[in-house]
């Protein structure tokens, strides 16, 4: 079940305006389209029927001074100008989640992995944006409507808007002096109060045979930790480097997680270098792409596969036109990067490794195209 493709655009398109709202003060031109805007005058939910109400009464009486006072309001409210205690709505989850009320605390760790698992990054002119942020939340939010990820719109309201937006909401009807914040919160709230109750309905379990299995973002000194912890249990073979820093890339054990080669071809079978696998003694983690996964007619008993997932077809590669792009009977999948690793864990005995990381949404992506 989805919501339409008219329904999904008017969602985007209020929360790409609630987001402009949040990033920057009004300007004359969108102060403008807002004064020309129909507002629903029957919304379903009360906070935001009244935030509407507030926002159309605000907009129809405001004097020549509205700028002004909407700016001055924006500092005050958001970046606590004039405040001698730093009392503010401040728009950031980090500042209503962590025990400290500061920046850059889990929750943002927590949405940095996040966008960094669907290839986004600021645009332009949003540098001094915190990532967690409203303004990118909510246009993260946005994204994840164009993308038809009803799960992750879900997930994502629940685990890092709704669990502060509350808080935020209250401090902006404590602070602001123009009506016109106080309903842009309403309608904030309201509406993520709404999308919420209505994505839980589409996504109710009796809706989807398949759940996803389990993920996290471990940053890359936290995953060297994880990976000295698998080696007392598992051999761990990957691709790597045969010789060098540039030799060939062949499959054989590695020491580290930095040696596996994530963005070259192997030209060799992985099955060379698994010997047998005795009781009692060590399993193996065998990093492999999905055509190379797909060789295998059975895997030996104690050895778990661990997907890599291809950044990009490689030259000569024709694992799109046989069918081996993709593979679903991995043991967990992983995409590796300088910062951190994005990891699926699916087989139980590997789960306990990562029950301290912080979880994400993360489905490994396969190639659709040859080179």
């Amino acid at each position: 079940m989805m919501y339409s493709a008219t329904t999904n655009e008017t969602r985007a398109a209020l929360y790409r305006l609630l987001s402009r709202l949040y990033r920057a003060e009004v300007d004359a031109p969108l102060l403008d389209a807002l004064k020309g805007t129909a507002f629903p005058t029957d919304a379903p939910q009360p906070e935001l029927a009244e935030g509407y109400a507030r926002l159309r009464s605000w907009l129809d009486t405001c004097g020549h001074t509205a700028l002004d006072d909407l700016a001055v309001d924006y500092a005050t409210v958001f970046l606590a100008a004039g405040s001698a205690d730093g009392s503010a709505a401040i728009p950031c989850e980090s500042v209503y989640t962590s025990p400290r009320k500061i920046y850059m605390q889990e929750a943002w760790e927590s949405v940095t992995a996040l966008y960094r698992a669907h290839e986004l990054g600021k645009a332009k002119g949003l540098g001094e944006l915190m990532e967690d942020h409203l303004a990118l939340e909510l246009a993260f939010l946005a994204h994840l409507i164009v993308e038809n990820d009803a799960e992750g719109q879900q997930d994502f309201l629940e685990h890092h808007l709704l669990n502060w937006v509350p808080d935020f909401v209250a401090d902006i009807d404590r602070y602001a002096r123009q009506d016109f914040y106080k309903a842009v919160g309403f309608i904030t709230l309201g509406f993520l109060k709404l999308d919420q109750a209505l994505l839980a309905g589409l996504n109710d379990p009796e809706n989807h045979a398949l759940q996803k299995a389990p993920s996290f973002s471990v940053r890359a000194d936290r995953m060297e930790n994880i990976f000295a912890r698998l080696k007392e249990r598992y051999r761990i073979l990957a691709p790597r480097r045969l010789s060098g820093t540039d030799g060939p890339v062949g499959y054989g054990e590695i020491d580290a997680i930095t040696d596996v080669v994530y963005g070259a071809k192997c030209p060799f079978s992985p099955e060379a270098v698994l010997g047998p696998v005795h009781p009692g003694g060590k399993g193996a983690l065998l990093f492999l792409r999905p055509c190379d996964l797909n060789s295998f007619r059975e895997m030996e008993p104690g050895i778990k596969p661990i997907l890599l997932e291809c950044p990009r077809s490689f030259e000569g590669c024709n694992c799109v036109a046989l069918g081996t792009n993709r593979a679903e009977d991995y043991a967990a999948a992983v995409r590796i990067d300088d910062i951190c690793a994005l990891v699926e864990v699916k087989d139980e005995e590997l789960l306990p490794y990562f029950r301290d990381e912080v979880p994400i949404r993360f489905t490994p992506q396969f190639v659709t195209k040859s080179s």
